[in-house]
């Protein structure tokens, strides 16, 4: 990883730390709706950390590439993520 890129990533875990530890504040006052919202973002910038920065520059910048290699392991990060996410959803139906 690309020193950049590892300063993006940590960027974006302390945000999505940040965030939560607000969703945990406004909840304790009481400010459900508020709550959810920072929870939703905390979530948002974990995975922005993962992949987020990537698509951006694909989408929205010409003549961008990706190796194969980098994005073997994306698919693979993201394929772990979900399953792990899946497992907890499920987790919370019993």
């Amino acid at each position: 990883m690309k020193p950049e890129t590892a300063e993006l990533v940590r960027y974006r875990l302390a945000r999505a730390h940040e965030s939560l530890a607000e969703a945990r504040l406004l909840l304790a006052n009481d400010h459900v709706r508020t709550a959810v919202n920072r929870a939703y973002y905390a979530c948002f910038y974990a995975v922005s950390a993962l992949l987020f920065d990537s698509r951006q520059k694909r989408d929205y910048v010409d003549l961008v590439t990706f190796d194969r290699k980098e994005v073997n392991a994306w698919v693979h990060e993201a394929g772990r993520f979900v399953e792990q996410l899946a497992r907890s959803v499920e987790g919370l139906s019993h």
